[in-house]
């Protein structure tokens, strides 16, 4: 299958019943159908781009009426099959798989037309042709037979029947190399022969009635005065067997080993190698003769002789083929032609009667009515004058300098115009001189080419790389790429009637004028239109008709025509793919997916533009104008939310837009988060959300408060504990003593600790965490204090292990003492003979672990109540507890301790211990 693009080949496992495909067709629903070397058929579904078995193989398989070779076959509607059969005609499997309708036996011999429904179909007597056909009458080929002696005929038995009938009625019948033509108004039957059997019969829309032979190529015809005439051969040598024509007039021929050939106008003549007698058809001149012929040279010392039949005579002026034919020029006077080749001595010959004239030249101008210019250029540069009447020479050189000549013209006042690789310049014959004219304007100093005179006076002056430029004394006017050429490099140019026709390396263009300068238009011709190359070498005015020498031959094309393609490329959707996965291109897509790739495919059948279609593309509303582009796929990504349409069109060979759009209708929704219902939840949820962040917030900054205002409270109370009027009462009772006494030094040291306990502890007061250095320093002079008071009945020790940072490591302040003054009072002092409080300082990764133990009483002993015994109640460890508890709420960290009681190894009470543990983060 080709797109103009690519082929898209299909074999078995694709679904064909067979790799070897004799036919194909078309049903009414756009079905193609095959039928396979292996007698089963299948068809191709555009919609499902599958293929499809055909529900009746099996019936062909079993019947044996069906098993013959088949010719060819048709579909009818419902699914309808009709077969032509070798030797036995034709047989149509109905939907239901039944065979209806076989030919009678007694019509087996001849040639005619079954009506089934509403087609007619053509059989002969060797094997049916199951071709449609509109007529409304049954003819059958009469009895009478027709008279081939002396023929040089083709073995039938082996040989291909094709049949064909024309809008008129006339009915075309090809055996072997015999044509039948048979007029069945007129009851006329004519016939004629061709030196190659007849592969098929096509019949073009213009009623064109082209043959493809084996090893013939295709002729080109048009039946006049019931014969065929011959209108142009293709593809000579060449077995031709399908033909078709495309809705833009495209001819497509099908090849026995030569592949497809397309063919986009056969109005336009083409004339290559084998059509030119064989000569090469690179770098040819042309020169037009009378008789609407012309005469065409090349590279190779070749001459040809081609009219509109053909070429007529061929002949080769040098042997070794190296003599280059530069310029040819027909001269009335003497019904000859000029040559100009820079071979020397070369007689003159003729070719199709007319008389050739070779001269070592390069170009040739007419001076006068009665004399000739030659130019020659290279190693020397010279002008030779020849007078057309007497042939008598004259010649002038000039310096090499003057580089090579492109081109000249005549003035009136006898001087020459010649363009060259270095400018434009004026040459004086009579002197003789040449004058540089580039100072006139800049172009007159480019590389230029040629000089051709308009009708109406000036002169145009082509250049190969600025494009045109027209000149008079009054007028300059540039014609170039911006203007509409193809391109700035021209290659040839010539005048026919009103339209300037302009050669390039990239096609051929007329510039059609109205009036001298005043409004034109401008007319392309390339390979799509026809032309053999875009590499125009020359181009020749002949009557009505344009020869064209290309670089692969001739193209003839006839100027009263219009070549403009009148049928606008039909465009579809091929593929469309969301994310990588295939979606249809004939239903609206939903893209429910925020973050897409959506890719869309298309293509144009303009089959004329040779895979280079013009496209132009819109998003509807999301693009803002078309985008033209050569590409055949667009991607978009992450379309926002909406509706949208996509829309491509193609243009053709001459720039004209399909008025037919494919197109595609998308939707992206809404996501849910864009809706005006979720963001009105989102906005109440967040403005809940808000209210409630605060007012946590707010419950968290009172809770915090309250938990500050506690542990204030806690702290403050732990101080009073701490300077509990017992304490300082008991220290003061010491102090006296010392004094009474008369022991001063014991009564200073004692005062001096006391008040330094009392200084420390209300500066700690003020302060939420210590270094756990400053807590020790306090806690030990309290100890000291209390050694002095019970009189060495209590003795502490206080250990801090080496990997304890105590003067980094922060505190709560007076956290430790209410534990040591609880372990001397309920510990040590009821125990006789006293005892030792011990506080040890350890650390880990997570934790602080403060130790206070005592060897006391333990917590199991209930003390008898005497009078004599200081009544000493201590609240410190319970508030104390309480202030750990609120310091870990408030900074989400358990400060925790833990009392228990020591025992010694018989059971007995061994006093008591208190473990804190305080996070170090």
């Amino acid at each position: 299958r080709f797109d103009g693009y690519e082929f898209l080949n299909f074999t078995k496992v694709d679904g064909l019943p067979d790799n070897t495909i004799f036919n194909i067709d078309v049903d009414h629903d756009g079905h193609v159908w095959f039928l396979g070397f292996n007698n089963q058929l299948a068809y191709y579904d555009p919609a499902s781009e599958l293929i499809v078995p055909y529900a009746h193989n099996e019936v062909i398989s079993r019947t044996p009426e069906l098993r013959p070779v088949k010719r060819d076959f048709t579909v009818l509607e419902n699914h309808q099959v009709a077969l032509s059969l070798i030797n036995s005609g034709i047989h149509i499997i109905d939907s239901g798989g039944h065979i209806q309708n076989p030919m009678p036996s007694e019509e087996i011999g001849k040639h005619g037309f079954r009506r089934v429904g509403d087609t007619w179909l053509y059989y002969s007597n060797y094997y049916g042709s199951a071709q449609k056909d509109d007529q409304q009458e049954i003819y059958v080929l009469p009895d009478t037979s027709f008279h081939l002696k002396g023929q040089e005929l083709i073995n039938t038995r082996t040989s291909y029947r094709s049949f064909a009938k024309l809008s008129d009625g006339t009915e075309l019948l090809a055996i072997a190399n015999v044509l039948f033509i048979i007029d069945p108004a007129q009851k006329t039957n004519h016939f004629q022969v061709f030196p190659h059997q007849i592969l098929q019969i096509f019949i073009s829309q213009s009623q064109d009635v082209w043959l493809g032979f084996r090893s013939g190529g295709a002729l080109r015809t048009r039946l006049r005065d019931n014969q065929l005439k011959t209108l142009g051969s293709y593809f000579d040598g060449q077995s031709i067997i399908p033909t078709l024509e495309d809705r833009e007039g495209n001819l497509w021929f099908g090849s026995l080993g030569n592949g497809i050939h397309m063919v986009p106008n056969v109005d336009i003549s083409a004339y290559q190698k084998v059509e030119l007698g064989g000569i090469d058809p690179k770098t040819m001149v042309t020169c037009p003769i009378p008789g609407g012929n012309t005469l065409v040279a090349n590279f190779k010392s070749e001459v040809s002789l081609l009219t509109p039949q053909g070429v007529k005579d061929t002949y080769r002026f040098h042997p070794t083929q190296g003599c280059a034919t530069y310029d040819l020029w027909y001269d009335t006077l003497g019904d000859q032609v000029w040559l100009a080749t820079p071979c020397h001595g070369i007689e003159p010959f003729y070719v199709g009667g007319i008389q050739v004239i070779p001269q070592d030249a390069n170009y040739i101008i007419p001076i006068n009515t009665d004399t000739l210019l030659f130019l020659k250029t290279g190693a020397t540069t010279s002008m030779s004058f020849a007078n057309r009447r007497t042939r008598e020479w004259d010649q002038i050189q000039f310096p090499d300098e003057f580089s090579r000549y492109g081109g000249g013209h005549p003035l009136d006042s006898g001087g020459i115009i010649l363009t060259s690789r270095k400018g434009l310049f004026y040459v004086d014959i009579d002197k003789p001189s040449y004058t540089s004219l580039k100072g006139l304007h800049p172009f007159f100093g480019r590389r230029l080419k040629d000089i051709l005179p308009h009708p109406e006076g000036g002169y145009w002056i082509s250049s190969g790389e600025d494009g045109l430029l027209y000149y008079s004394s009054d007028t300059l006017f540039p014609l170039n790429r911006t203007h509409g050429l193809p391109s700035d490099n021209i290659q040839t140019m010539a005048w026919q009637g009103n339209t300037l026709w302009v050669g390039t390396k990239s096609g051929l263009t007329g510039v059609h004028f109205k009036s001298r300068l005043q409004g034109f238009t401008l007319s392309h011709l390339t390979t799509k239109t026809g032309l053999l190359s875009n590499e125009i070498n020359h181009v020749c005015p002949s009557g009505d008709s344009l020869v064209i020498a290309t670089q692969k031959g001739l193209s003839v094309i006839k100027t009263d025509q219009s070549y403009r393609n009148p049928t606008l490329p039909y465009i579809y959707l091929n593929r469309v793919r969301l994310n990588g996965t295939e979606k249809s291109v004939r239903e609206p897509l939903k893209i429910r997916n925020e973050n897409h790739t959506l890719q869309i495919s298309y293509t144009g059948l303009a089959f004329k533009n040779q895979g280079e279609v013009n496209y132009r593309y819109k998003l509807e509303p999301y693009d803002g104008f078309w985008t033209e582009t050569q590409e055949t796929n667009v991607q978009y990504t992450s379309l926002p939310p909406g509706a949208y349409t996509f829309r491509v069109t193609a243009q053709n060979n001459d720039g004209v837009w399909s008025t037919q759009e494919a197109s595609l209708k998308l939707h992206v929704p809404t996501p849910i988060r864009q809706t005006w219902w979720f963001i009105s939840l989102v906005s109440l949820a967040i403005v809940a959300g808000f209210v409630g962040i605060l007012r946590y917030r707010l419950n968290q900054q009172t809770r915090r408060n309250d938990l500050e205002n506690k542990i204030l409270s806690y702290r403050n109370r732990a101080l009073t504990q701490q300077m509990n009027p017992h304490f300082i009462f008991n220290s003061l009772n010491s102090i006296q003593r010392y004094i009474l006494n008369h022991d001063s030094k014991a009564s200073f040291t004692y005062l001096g600790k006391f008040a330094k306990l009392m200084r420390q502890t209300l500066d700690m007061s003020l302060l939420a965490e210590v270094p756990l250095s400053e807590e020790l320093k306090t806690l030990e002079i309290y100890l000291q204090l209390e050694v002095l008071r019970t009189k060495d009945h209590v003795k502490y020790y206080i250990e801090v292990e080496e990997d304890v940072e105590a003067d980094l490591i922060q505190i709560p302040p007076m956290i430790i003492q209410p534990y040591v003054e609880n372990a001397i009072w309920h510990g040590l002092m009821p125990k006789e003979g006293g005892g030792q409080v011990r506080i040890h300082c350890s650390a880990s990764q997570k934790h602080l672990t403060i130790v206070v133990s005592d060897d006391g009483v333990g917590l199991s002993h209930h003390p008898p109540k005497s009078t004599d015994t200081p009544k000493h109640h201590s609240r410190g460890m319970h508030l104390t507890q309480e202030r750990l508890k609120a310091l870990s709420e408030l900074y989400k960290n358990e400060m925790t301790s833990e009392t228990k009681e020591l025992r010694l190894p018989d059971g007995a009470s061994g006093g008591t211990q208190v473990t804190i543990k305080i996070p170090l983060s």
